[in-house]
């Protein structure tokens, strides 16, 4: 199910938050949206009501709970999709003359939002940009006023070390578990938990797109970016970047994306 409810009427001039589209999703395992960055400055605010969601953006990637808003500057989104079986959520977007500390993530203790949210819809299917301004406000600065949760270090260390490592070469999560005196698992768990990715999948996707980089800045053959960027012959090369980014490298490069 998904509802797009576009702003029409100018919201009062004093409005801090001034949205523009609200879409209102709830998908399943299926649900799988990769965007590209129109440059367009603004930006979005998904508060997530049921299952779990998972987005990239353009130096990390974020697990979106049950429970949580997340804000982020719309021209660093890559991609979002549902991480398990559902994912239900509103996607605000939105511009302000504000300072935002951005990305912000945070977790909220209850559900009394949510009515604000469907005054806020309401409103905005009615045209009433006085109840809209004043409800999106209400909301935004509720959401905000939430305590930010201490960043995993743990798992800030992996990507660190991830971030870091040469493409060229193996990365080895046995030796980062060792060097912290804990349990692969463990590590693991921390990662996925913080990124929303196990590290492998972090690791591919690092190196995709170093692979897409060259692919649009450079005319070197398909055989040496696959040999740059860490993958074992150009073959398994074009099949992994195939289904990440739904088509050929060759094809993908002719299309001068």
């Amino acid at each position: 199910m998904n509802q797009c409810l576009i702003c029409k009427t100018p919201v009062p001039p004093e409005t801090l938050y001034v949205p523009e589209v609200l879409w209102r999703v709830d998908e399943g395992c299926e649900y799988d949206v990769t965007r590209r960055g129109d440059g367009v400055p603004g930006y979005v605010a998904v508060r997530t009501l049921h299952g779990e969601g998972v987005m990239e953006l353009r130096e990390k990637t974020v697990l979106l709970p049950a429970g949580s808003f997340f804000c982020v500057d719309r021209r660093d989104i890559r991609r979002y999709r549902t991480r398990e079986e559902r994912w239900a959520f509103c996607w605000f977007e939105f511009h302000t003359r504000r300072s935002l500390p951005l990305p912000a993530a945070r977790t909220l203790r209850d559900a009394a939002d949510v009515p604000v949210m469907e005054d806020v819809a309401d409103a905005m299917t009615r045209n009433d940009a006085e109840m809209l301004g004043r409800g999106f406000d209400y909301l935004m600065l509720r959401w905000l006023a939430v305590p930010q949760e201490p960043t995993d270090a743990l798992a800030a260390q992996l990507k660190q070390a991830l971030d870091t490592h040469p493409p060229q070469q193996m990365f080895c999560l046995a030796d980062v578990a060792r060097a912290k005196n804990v349990s692969e698992r463990t590590l693991r768990d921390h990662f996925c938990r913080a990124y929303g990715a196990s590290p492998r999948e972090y690791w591919e996707r690092r190196r995709l797109e170093m692979a897409e980089l060259l692919l649009c800045s450079t005319c070197m053959p398909l055989r040496e970016i696959a040999q740059r960027t860490g993958f074992e012959n150009e073959f398994y090369f074009s099949n992994r970047f195939r289904r990440a980014f739904g088509t050929a490298p060759s094809r993908y490069r002719r299309s001068g994306r």
